[in-house]
């Protein structure tokens, strides 16, 4: 049975390393579909490290949790249990087959400055009030008021 093509929750079942039918070394995944219509369905997420392809395995893996760097312990690393993954078709010589991918966002590092998001934090503390208070959540204490430049101050004439 192929899946429908869209996003399901899934946790990793069982994971290890194979090879191609050429021969290349491939980390193959298992998930299980955790939620909705196809819960239990299991699917494939194929990591090939040919030439080609390895950057692209690199970043899937990336995506699933892994920060190492030495393969040889790939199958001892931690990994994130839980994934969303994205199912799509392709055809190939008259087949259908199932692609899987992972989906995740990584942070792009120093997109937005220190600054930059100091600012905005003071730009959105009011904003923050009023939707807690919407929401009914309890008052926290404000923050402190950004630090002054030295003679701002104009409570002293």
């Amino acid at each position: 049975m192929i899946l429908p093509q869209g996003h399901y929750r899934a946790r990793i079942a069982q994971r290890g390393w194979d090879k191609t039918q050429n021969g290349d070394p491939q980390y193959v995944v298992e998930f299980v579909i955790t939620h909705g219509r196809e819960v239990n369905a299991r699917v494939l997420l194929r990591t090939n490290f040919s030439e080609k392809a390895a950057k692209f395995s690199i970043e899937r893996l990336r995506r699933l949790g892994w920060r190492g760097w030495d393969l040889a312990t790939l199958d001892a690393a931690t990994l994130a249990e839980e994934h969303t993954i994205e199912i799509s078709h392709r055809e190939y010589e008259g087949k259908t087959y199932l692609d899987v991918d992972v989906v995740a966002w990584i942070p792009k590092p120093g997109a937005l400055s220190p600054d930059y998001l100091a600012a905005l934090a003071d730009r959105m503390r009011r904003v923050i009030a009023e939707t807690d208070r919407r929401l009914g959540l309890p008052e926290e204490p404000a923050p402190p008021e950004p630090a002054r430049e030295p003679g701002a101050d104009d409570d002293f004439a």
